[in-house]
């Protein structure tokens, strides 16, 4: 699909809109209900951007992500619940329309293939471990969506919907967003990955055989 050079613009405190990952947002503030309209009967496109913290307004990084909104469904109080596809990465590069919400012009940003220490087997080992552990937490991923990861091939997809699905930290997923090089953005995923789960093996040791709804309790 064509990207067009600019498009509307949703900044959000903790989405983070990955290609080719599935987003479910929300909508009901009345700027993003009348994006939301004029979106559905023109191109299904728009970006999502994360708010940059402490500012004092609304302001989004540089960086994000396009997608197509795939399912849109009415609420009877106007709200609606989307599902938007990422398509790609891209980069804002100045707002033309403020209000009565952003549009911006936009500029596509390829990744970059390089050569990484890492290969596509040490983060595939690295998720069924930390799967595993939190399965022991109470938050185990679904069997069928974890073989549905996992038996995606192409390194640089794989590394994204890894990030989209095992990231809690909007910080660390924008992060992950804005690395362009493959290589640095799969070292930089497999190193927060191990670190989450050597913080949920020392949890694990540290609550011993107590049952996880006691854990915390005085």
């Amino acid at each position: 699909m064509d990207l067009p050079e600019q498009v509307a613009v949703m900044t959000l405190p903790n989405a983070i809109l990955f290609p080719r990952a599935f987003l479910p947002l929300h909508i009901f503030e009345e700027q993003y209900r009348q994006m939301l309209a004029e979106s559905l009967v023109d191109s299904r496109l728009l970006a999502v951007a994360l708010r940059r913290e402490g500012a004092a307004t609304a302001m989004p990084h540089s960086v994000a992500g396009i997608g197509v909104i795939r399912t849109s469904i009415r609420q009877a109080d106007g709200t609606s619940n989307l599902v938007v596809e990422g398509l790609a990465r891209v980069r804002i590069l100045e707002f033309t329309q403020l209000k009565p919400y952003r549009v911006a012009r936009i500029q596509p940003l390829d990744s970059i293939a390089a050569e990484s220490s890492l290969a596509r087997a040490e983060l595939v080992a690295t998720v069924r471990k930390l799967t595993k552990v939190r399965a022991n937490f109470g938050s185990e991923l679904p069997v069928a969506a974890l073989k549905s990861l996992l038996t995606v091939e192409d390194l640089e997809h794989l590394t994204d919907l890894v990030g989209h699905t095992l990231l809690d930290d909007s910080r660390q997923k924008q992060l992950l967003l804005e690395t362009l090089d493959v290589g640095q953005r799969l070292e930089r995923l497999v190193s927060v990955l191990q670190q989450q789960l050597r913080q949920a093996e020392l949890w694990k040791k540290l609550q011993g055989d107590l049952p996880n709804d006691l854990v915390g309790q005085n």
